[in-house]
């Protein structure tokens, strides 16, 4: 289950829509609404999850993409290089 699912948006969701949803979920499953409850231990981990995937969401998008890496390719040695090596070292 991704962050998305957990939060009940979908990938094309905007920033808003996000919060929107975290703060929602926070209300709903926020521990100290079950304090001595038999759900308490549930909503712990429920929120857990919420707080969790609401934090991979952001870092995922505040995060730079990386251009893509340069690869270097090594050219052959042409005959020519090859007798100016040779001749002048």
């Amino acid at each position: 289950m991704n962050g998305f699912d957990v939060l009940g948006v979908g990938p094309w969701a905007t920033d808003a829509e996000i919060k929107a949803a975290y703060l929602r979920l926070a209300r709903e499953y926020h521990p100290d609404r079950f304090l001595g409850s038999p759900y308490e231990a549930a909503a712990q981990e429920r929120m857990r999850r919420v707080n969790a995937a609401y934090d991979s969401i952001l870092n995922a998008r505040a995060r730079p993409l990386k251009p893509p890496a340069i690869i270097r390719v090594r050219r052959r040695e042409s005959m020519a290089d090859r007798i100016i090596r040779n001749f002048f070292y």
